[in-house]
């Protein structure tokens, strides 16, 4: 309790740097979700899930929604990966003899 007596006449004393510091802390907080969020959206299992989601949705809505167009990139840059993959392994067992396709 005497912590926090001191940490508030400190906030008395100084209003400024106290709400300088909170908002700071709150764009690192911010910051740090909208990280977070970022990642998470980039996830190809979070991905399937947003996918099947927007599906749903669409699909039960009287009227169209809004175009998912983050979501729509996100699954289009993982099917071309894909389709890379492929393509690679491909060449990789003609090279080795193996035909594959």
């Amino acid at each position: 309790t005497s912590t926090r007596r001191v940490e508030g006449a400190r906030a008395r004393r100084q209003p400024h740097k106290v709400a300088m510091a909170e908002a700071s802390q709150h764009d690192d907080l911010a910051e740090i979700l909208a990280e977070a969020s970022q990642q998470q959206q980039q996830d190809p299992t979070n991905i399937v899930v947003r996918l099947k989601r927007a599906y749903v949705n669409e699909k039960n809505a009287p009227e169209l929604l809004p175009f998912e167009h983050d979501l729509l990139e996100q699954v289009m840059a993982k099917v071309e990966d894909q389709e890379l993959v492929v393509q690679q392994s491909r060449e990789a067992a003609a090279a080795a003899g193996g035909g594959g396709g």
